[in-house]
């Protein structure tokens, strides 16, 4: 299952080394639920999660916490990868959604202890 909204999104990586890749799925879940995101199904190679009201980001809203994003989280064992794919709709009235984002993105790099974070795509 692979799920993706038309309009704006961006990939992120994180790079692991092998140690951290034990129970990487597990911790991706607990990670993301305790930032208030409720897992939505399951990818090819990962997770999906979705968190914000649709009807803040109708009305123009711009706190992150708010703003509806679906986030496909692929885990890419063999480059020891994990791709974080944040989908919003056109409506999502926020300038800067990679800025947004990095927090989020930032404290999941130091709780899975991952060696780099770099944006790979942007649209």
């Amino acid at each position: 299952m692979q799920i993706v909204m038309e309009g704006r999104n961006f990939v992120i990586a994180l790079n692991l080394d092998r140690s951290n890749i034990d129970k990487v799925e597990e911790k991706l879940n607990d990670f993301f639920v305790s930032n208030g995101y409720k897992p939505i199904g399951y990818a090819d190679k990962g997770l999906i999660f979705q968190k914000g009201n649709r009807i803040f980001t109708y009305a123009g809203l711009t706190n992150w916490n708010y703003v509806f994003r679906i986030v496909n989280v692929d885990i890419v064992n063999e480059k020891r990868e994990i791709l974080l794919t944040y989908y919003f709709s056109w409506w999502t009235n926020i300038g800067i959604l990679v800025r947004a984002a990095i927090p989020e993105v930032k404290e999941l790099q130091i709780y899975l202890g991952a060696n780099s974070l770099k944006v790979i795509k942007f649209r």
